[in-house]
């Protein structure tokens, strides 16, 4: 940390961090990633069928409509 603080007194940087969007940003990726995540542990499930793959992509899907209207 000692021999890179030039590296955290960059403006740019400083301006991403103090900007609330970022860290929303990647909370709604993390959102997304552990819901596909989800998706990728169930299907290796040996009782798991098509049916419930087809619903944990309606699943997906409707999060991420949910992330664009929230967006707008």
């Amino acid at each position: 940390m000692n021999d890179h603080s030039d590296a955290l007194i960059n403006d740019k940087v400083q301006k991403i961090l103090h900007f609330y969007r970022f860290f929303h940003d990647i909370e709604i990726v993390s959102q997304i990633l552990i819901l596909i995540k989800i998706a990728i542990l169930q299907l290796e499930k040996r009782e798991y069928n098509m049916t419930n793959c087809f619903l944990q992509l309606i699943h997906l899907a409707v999060s991420f409509y949910n992330y664009l209207m929230r967006e707008k």
